[in-house]
Parts: structure tokens; sequence; C-alpha cells
């Protein structure tokens, strides 16, 4: 995927993650954070859950449109939640049903219309974002994708200890069935 200017996005640096996450987080731009957060830790291109509904989540699952269900992190959980309470702050009607990332442009709040976030508006905030948090290299929201497939295939340390402290987030159930403890996630290590 290529940004606006021809360029190859990139894969955010650890380094970068954390920057993006605590200023979507300090500024309430929590809707960015929740397709941020979903990229990051589910691996889909963001086609793939812009449009998704709250009424698509199903017991830590999100259904998508070809029928394949998506085990969501707490990570994931946690910005759902989020976005209910951010949504019933701002007076939405249907505050936790339709989209979960939902369009809060002037028109949509006066009209009280309960449409989800365009792929155009999410491509202006990653713009936004670079400029703002001055990321040299060319982003967009392929890089979420990218990101997740570098976190997946470990090449430094420090990105290990990102999935390290990323696995310890994980909901109990999960770590159940994936058979795996705390102890174990703190001795990983890269061979």
């Amino acid at each position: 995927m290529k940004t606006k200017n021809g360029q190859e996005v990139e894969a955010f640096t650890i380094k970068d993650l954390d920057k993006i996450n605590e200023y979507l987080n300090n500024n309430k731009k929590y809707v960015i954070l929740g397709i941020f957060t979903f990229g990051i830790y589910t691996g889909l291109k963001i086609s793939d859950y812009i449009n998704s509904n709250f009424e698509d989540i199903k017991d830590n699952h999100l259904l998508i449109k070809n029928s394949k269900k998506i085990l969501l992190n707490n990570e994931c959980l946690k910005i759902i939640e989020t976005l209910k309470k951010f949504y019933k702050e701002k007076k939405i009607e249907n505050y936790d049903k339709g989209p979960i990332f939902k369009s809060l442009n002037f028109s949509a709040i006066k009209n009280k219309t309960n449409t989800p976030i365009c792929y155009a508006g999410v491509s202006h905030s990653f713009r936004e974002l670079a400029k703002k948090l001055n990321i040299a290299y060319p982003i967009g929201t392929n890089s979420l994708k990218k990101t997740y497939d570098k976190l997946i295939n470990l090449t430094t340390e420090e990105e290990l200890e990102y999935i390290k402290t990323q696995l310890k987030k994980l909901n109990p159930k999960i770590m159940e069935q994936l058979n795996i403890t705390l102890e174990e996630i703190d001795n990983l290590h890269l061979e």
C-alpha cells in the first residue's frame, strides 16, 4: 500500500506505537485509537473491520463480513467499552448499537446519525498523527497490518519486550486456551 505521494508505507516503530497511543488517549481521539488498536492486535485489514457494528461482537469474538470469527484481546475489548462510554458522554443516540467506529463529524453529531467513520477520515487522521508526532517515515492505514506482521516476526529485544507486555494483557481465558502462564511469558527470549 502506498501513501498519497506514492511512497510505500512502513510499520510503526515500538517508540511510535507508544507515542501514538499516549497522544490518542490524552486527546480523547478514541475512534482513531479504536481503529489503531484493532489493526495492531488483530492483523486485519482496516476494510475488514471499519464498518463493524457492536452487534457483530459475540463472546469476545468479532464476526466479520466473510464469516470469520476473530478473538479479541483485552485491549480490543477495553477500547470497545471506552468507545461506548465516550459515545454516551457525547449524547449519541444508540451509543452502544450500530457502528463501533462512529463518525463524529459536525454533520453526524448535529443530525444525530449513527454512521461509521469513513476511510478518508481515518487516512486524514493518520496524516495528522504523522505531522503532530513527527513520524518521519510514510504511514497509512496499511501500517497497522504491517506492524502486526512485524510484531509476529520478532527480530529485536525491544520488539520482544513489547510483545511480552501485550501478552500479559490477554484475557485469562485466552491465556488458558494457549496454555501459557505469566511466568512463561516472562521467560520468553530470542534465540
